[in-house]
């Protein structure tokens, strides 16, 4: 399976809003930690994540004498305007304060009520990003029906988290086997346990289709 059918096989199951941001700091980040020399990733056309989406605005930081703001549209322009402005690297934060009564684990199963973000650091001020989903043009040719809006706004006090991969890789295992073992004991979540079996195997030819100086990093 190649990594572009996998990456739509994760957007047809997962909270796709979860999806964009991930592949924003996954990808956005790393054109950025490479000092922006390798051309610009096409995310909009050429990305699984951004398959229902058919516009993305963003309004860029003040810079300048005159301290102006600059609206932008499509990630692509997006990345470049933080570039420009010092950012080097964007990483995926979560368990943001939420102001909903469901506890966040909850929340995220539901439209606009994930409580993640991107935190954009480098030699500026750091900023964290959020991002607005609104239902656009419902009739828009290949189900782009969602307008995308994002807006930044002081970091303080938030740092990027520092994750151990292998620790990670092997935390999502035992929560992938723990959860399709709990589905498997109640009759009305059997449906669910094979979603977890599917992501298992997703995950094993994931690891299978990473370069192999990744799968050990």
């Amino acid at each position: 399976m190649k990594q572009t059918e996998l990456a739509a096989s994760y957007t047809l199951s997962v909270n796709g809003q979860l999806v964009l941001v991930a592949a924003l700091a996954a990808i956005g980040g790393s054109w950025l930690r490479g000092g922006a020399s390798a051309p610009i990733p096409d995310l909009s056309s050429g990305n699984s994540a951004f398959q229902y989406v058919g516009s993305f605005t963003a309004t860029l930081p003040p810079r300048g004498f005159l301290r102006r703001t600059s609206a932008v549209t499509g990630p692509e322009e997006w990345l470049t305007g933080l570039q420009s402005r010092g950012v080097t690297d964007l990483s995926l934060v979560i368990d943001l304060p939420t102001t909903g009564p469901l506890p966040s684990h909850v929340a995220s199963g539901f439209s606009k009520s994930g409580s993640w973000a991107l935190l954009a650091t480098g030699t500026s001020a750091p900023t964290v990003w959020a991002f607005g989903w609104q239902v656009g043009d419902r009739t828009a040719p290949d189900s782009r029906i969602w307008s995308v809006s994002s807006h930044g706004s002081s970091a303080e006090g938030l740092r990027a988290p520092q994750v151990d991969v292998t620790e990670a890789r092997t935390a999502l295992q035992v929560a992938l086997r723990d959860i399709g073992g709990f589905a498997q004991q109640f009759d009305e979540l059997h449906r669910w346990a094979s979603w977890f079996t599917k992501a298992k195997s997703l995950y094993s030819a994931l690891l299978t289709a990473l370069p192999a100086a990744t799968n050990g990093a």
